[in-house]
């Protein structure tokens, strides 16, 4: 390791260099994926009837209704809707 740390010595700026920009390089290629979704994303509300504003396109408030069936205990079946707020990235 000593002999790999005297090699290096002269270089060491440059050493530096290139791990700061591997670091921004994994930071891009995780970025990367979210990105992309959110264009592919933005590309299906393209039918929207209403022009899409900043907040959907980067998805930080999104209301939408859950619907679903329930069925109590006497078996009677019922259908529910739920309004939920998505708050995120």
């Amino acid at each position: 390791m000593k002999i790999l740390l005297r090699y290096l010595k002269p270089y060491k700026w440059l050493v530096g260099l290139v791990l700061l920009l591997a670091a921004i390089n994994i930071g891009f290629s995780l970025i990367d994926p979210i990105i992309f979704g959110k264009l592919v994303n933005l590309g299906s509300y393209h039918q929207k009837v209403e022009p899409l504003g900043w907040d959907d396109f980067l998805f930080t408030k999104k209301e939408y209704t859950d619907t679903g069936v329930q069925m109590d205990a006497a078996g009677i079946i019922k259908k529910t809707e739920n309004t939920k707020t998505i708050y995120g990235v």
